[in-house]
């Protein structure tokens, strides 16, 4: 990895991180110790990540990502399958999700301060 920053669970034993320096998502199988690569599409310094596991949510099964340069929180199931779910204004660094509800963290930026978005619904 060469800047490794954000690390996330989803399904019983799967890991993922994310690099900024590659604009990656690694997966890593925690069964086997394997590790590859699971997403580098239209990723611009993936920062904090979070699986949004089932429910009725268009992004239900996928990894939510910071996606911080394209100032938006992107969905993943693998490789080639990323889009966007949210855009903001600042960039996105971190993400959190409590039930349905997201929490974005964002950078400060020309003077505006950094922020928590709060989106329901997830």
């Amino acid at each position: 990895m060469d800047r490794p920053w954000g690390i996330a669970l989803g399904e019983p034993n799967d890991l993922y991180v994310s690099d900024d320096g590659t604009d990656e998502i690694l997966h890593m199988d925690m069964t086997t110790g394997t590790v590859s690569l699971f997403e580098w599409r239209r990723l611009d310094q993936p920062r904090g990540l979070v699986w949004l596991s089932g429910g009725p949510s268009a992004f239900a099964d996928s990894l939510l990502i910071a996606n911080r340069n394209a100032r938006t929180v992107s969905s993943t199931q693998g490789l080639g399958q990323t889009r966007s779910a949210v855009y903001l204004r600042n960039d996105p660094v971190d993400v959190h999700l409590v039930g349905d509800t997201l929490y974005i963290l964002t950078e400060p930026s020309q003077g505006s301060p950094g922020r928590i978005f709060v989106v329901t619904g997830f």
